[in-house]
């Protein structure tokens, strides 16, 4: 994401993939509970770590107000070693040590850079329950410890438009909130929206939904991404009416001087 940040919430689909990242005006992954709701209010200036103020919105649905749900699927996994150890009196045995915890759950994977936050317009998922959006984290800054991001799934696009791996997870965490909606709030939707990583991650995902799940998909509402049509063209199973069919729900903002919202995009 670029260093700055919006000047306002007007736009409550930029303000969600905004606040899908880190260190951001309403951060998701700050604000985030594990097994509670969070109310986080789009109307109402907010200031990010380093002091920025970012202007509350204005005529946002639901008054700015969403609901930040919790994974309760979300759990660590521990990554262990086995080390054959001397005995004393001769022989081995086998220790196992602990090299390194990471969060796994329907909308968390850390291990494969994965990060995506559901939110709704009511504090409980019910028949009352009207809207729901599913925010997804683009890239984090370069690193050790987010090579997940640029190795695996940006430079697996780049190169070679392939289905991507965080986009295989998001289809599996729409498709069991679909299923959720569908169950707990019939006639409930749930819009999509995401920054650069997340466009492409957004776009395969909402494209390899069957025509039902389809149905309850809103908006797609995408920021500063690629074109994903020949990533789309080469998954298996997916043919142009589906492609189409997806298209419709799906809104791209792209900045003409960004390389990446460039990448792809030599047709006219």
């Amino acid at each position: 994401m670029s260093n700055w940040n919006l000047d306002n919430f007007d736009n409550l689909h930029s303000s969600l993939a905004e606040s899908a990242y880190n260190s951001r005006p309403n951060s998701f992954p700050e604000l985030f509970e594990t097994d509670s709701v969070t109310e986080v209010k789009f109307s109402q200036p907010s200031e990010d770590n380093k002091g920025q103020i970012t202007q509350g919105g204005t005529n946002l649905p639901n008054d700015g107000i969403v609901y930040l749900q919790p994974d309760k699927s979300l759990k660590s996994i521990d990554e262990n070693v086995k080390v054959l150890i001397p005995d004393v009196n001769g022989g081995y045995h086998t220790e196992h040590y602990v090299t390194h915890s990471y969060q796994k759950g329907v909308l968390t994977d850390d291990k494969a850079g994965f990060n995506a936050y559901y939110l709704s317009d009511t504090e409980k998922i019910d028949s009352t329950t009207k809207h729901t959006y599913l925010a997804i984290r683009g890239s984090d800054g370069i690193g050790l410890d987010t090579l997940n991001d640029w190795v695996s799934n940006n430079a697996m696009f780049a190169v070679s438009n392939k289905y991507i791996p965080q986009a295989k997870l998001a289809n599996k965490a729409m498709k069991e909130k679909i299923a959720e909606l569908k169950g707990k709030a019939p006639g409930a939707i749930i819009d999509v929206t995401g920054h650069s990583l997340g466009t492409i991650v957004s776009s395969q995902a909402v494209v390899n939904l069957s025509y039902a799940e389809l149905e309850n998909v809103g908006q797609v509402v995408l920021f500063d991404g690629p074109d994903v049509s020949r990533s789309l063209e080469k998954m298996e199973g997916i043919s142009a009416k589906k492609i189409q069919e997806a298209g419709k729900h799906v809104t791209y903002y792209v900045n003409p001087f960004d390389i990446v919202s460039m990448l792809n995009r030599e047709k006219p």
